[in-house]
């Protein structure tokens, strides 16, 4: 099926798409600014940030609604990947 797209649609359409571009851009940016390097999963990233803001692996288990040992899991493969051996060192890598 075939159809034309009238000029002022068109003009329209490019608005929308160069407007939804930049907010996503900008949008992207100011999330990942945060983020640890990509290499780390998502559930990695929000317990290396918790960890880094000073919780221990009981407090990060119960926000989580996780155990202590999938915490302790987790924190192993953080280290591991980030080749940092303490949290003092995750919280130098968040600066």
């Amino acid at each position: 099926m075939d159809f034309l797209l009238s000029s002022g649609t068109t003009k329209r359409f490019t608005e929308i798409r160069k407007h939804f571009l930049s907010g996503f851009t900008k949008l992207r940016s100011n999330l990942t600014a945060e983020e640890l390097p990509v290499d780390l999963t998502t559930r990695e990233r929000e317990i290396a940030l918790l960890a880094a803001s000073g919780l221990c692996n009981s407090e990060i288990a119960e926000k989580l609604t996780i155990s202590d040992s999938t915490v302790r899991a987790h924190m192993r493969t953080i280290f591991q990947k980030l080749d940092i051996d303490r949290r003092a060192r995750l919280a130098e890598k968040l600066k």
